[in-house]
Formats: structure tokens, sequence, C-alpha cells
């Protein structure tokens, strides 16, 4: 049967105690397509027994995780383990891979004693510190989201303002692309955000600003838009290089925000 989904998955450590090993696991993944019901499999290797096995149903956003609780910690930050998921209802789509356990709920904000300041890898004081209301799995692709948005807003206003002739729009325009840096600092800090993830998101939205630009372009007959999408479009191809040298997948114009991958 053919796929009707992709899944993108990830593991996190989460709760690391004193000696900053984590005391739960959270598996989390991405579902692109149709799939009401994902199930996660834990293994230390590809051979090895079930480790940890759980369902989860992906929310509108189509992020789904579970969390295992982990009775003796006994795998640092690092740790690779083999992580299967399957949608097993309302789709068909599978992926496997060994990853590591990142333990991105441990930004270094000094105060401990592991690198970085804090009681483990990375550092951060408390062994639970998250100052956000939503978990890293839902926080995370939200901000990419935002960072996404906010730098596709911002450049079309500038498109538009330069076609025509209207700085006030520009400076708006300006303003919003230096704010979807500042969102972008926070994504960065504390998703340790893959940098294929990061060069999609700014490649989806130079796209999108490029079709603009040249409709704009011809309808206005300006030379300064023409020249501006012109340098957009450089930056699009320098961008594109680079995802293509780290073989991640390249978003096109009938990419959907949605299926766009953020964490």
């Amino acid at each position: 049967m053919p796929a009707t989904c992709v899944l993108d998955v990830g593991l996190n450590g989460e709760g690391l105690d004193a000696a900053g090993l984590p005391t739960r696991l959270l598996v989390y993944g991405r579902v692109q397509g149709t799939c009401s019901r994902v199930r996660f499999t834990v293994r230390l290797t590809q051979t090895s027994p079930v480790l940890l096995s759980g369902d989860a149903t992906p929310d509108s956003n189509g992020t789904c995780a579970v969390e295992f609780p982990l009775p003796v910690p006994a795998f640092p930050c690092g740790s690779r383990f083999w992580v299967e998921a399957e949608c097993v209802e309302g789709g068909t789509c599978s992926v496997t891979t060994s990853l590591p356990v990142s333990c991105k709920d441990r930004p270094g904000t000094g105060g401990g004693t592991g690198p970085g300041g804090g009681s483990g890898p990375g550092g951060g004081g408390t062994s639970d510190w998250w100052p956000w209301p939503l978990p890293p799995v839902l926080f995370c692709p939200l901000m990419g989201r935002s960072f996404t948005t906010a730098l596709l807003f911002g450049l079309m206003l500038i498109v538009t303002g330069v076609a025509f002739v209207m700085p006030a729009i520009v400076a708006g325009g300006v303003a919003i692309v230096a704010g979807a840096f500042a969102i972008l600092a926070v994504w960065q800090y504390w998703c340790l955000v893959n940098s294929c993830y990061l060069r999609g998101a700014v490649l989806w939205a130079l796209l999108r600003a490029i079709a603009a630009g040249a409709i704009l372009a011809v309808v206005t007959l300006s030379v300064a838009t023409w020249l501006l999408t012109l340098t957009l479009g450089a930056i699009a191809g320098i961008v594109t290089a680079r995802l293509r040298a780290g073989r991640c997948p390249i978003p096109d114009l009938t990419t959907p925000l949605q299926q766009l991958p953020l964490w």
C-alpha cells in the first residue's frame, strides 16, 4: 500500500537528576499527511527487544509525543536508541532510525555543576527548569512557525513598499524582519534547531517573497523591485545550495506551512 503520510521523529531527555541523567524519555513526532494514531517503539539497538512502546494521537499541527518514565536513570544525554514510529490508524507511513537523547530542556544559564553551569550537560540549574508554559515538543514547532511567518510577512512588506515607493511600509517590513530574527534567537537557544529545518524555513519565506516581487515588478515596472527580487533570488540560491549540500529536504512554492519540518 502506498504511503499516505510522512513521519519525523525525535528523542528528548527530560527531568535530569543531580547527576545530569534523564529520568524521563520523551519520544515525539510530526506527521505530514493523514494519520490519526502513531505508535512509538524504543529499543537499545535495532535487533534488541522492545524497551518502551506507546501510542499517541497527532494534534491539529501534526505533532504527537509519548513520555516514558525511567525508574533507573542510566542513560546520559547523548546516548543513542533505536526509535521506530509507525502510523497504525488513518494512514500508512513509518520511520526507523538511531537517535541520540537530546536534553533540550537544559539550556545553559549558570549556577550548577555541569558544563555550562547546570547540574547536567548543557547546564541550567534545577533538573526540570523550563520557563515556557508549553512543553518543548509543542513550543519549538510554534516558535519555528512564528519565525517563518514573521519573516515572510516582513519580506512581503519590504517588496510592496519598494514597488510602490512607500518608505514607511519598507521600514515596517524591516522592523518585522528584525522581530523575526529575535524569535529565531529564542527558537535556536531553547530548541537546538536543526540547520536543515532553519534553512528550509528561510527558503520557504524567500520563495514566496520572490514570487510576490516578480509579480509586483511586472505590474509597477519598478527597476528597484526587480533588483530586490534578484537579490532575494540570489540569497535563495545560496540557501538552496546549502540545503542540497546537507542532503536536507527542500521546500517549494507548493509546500504548505503545516508540512514544513521545523523541529
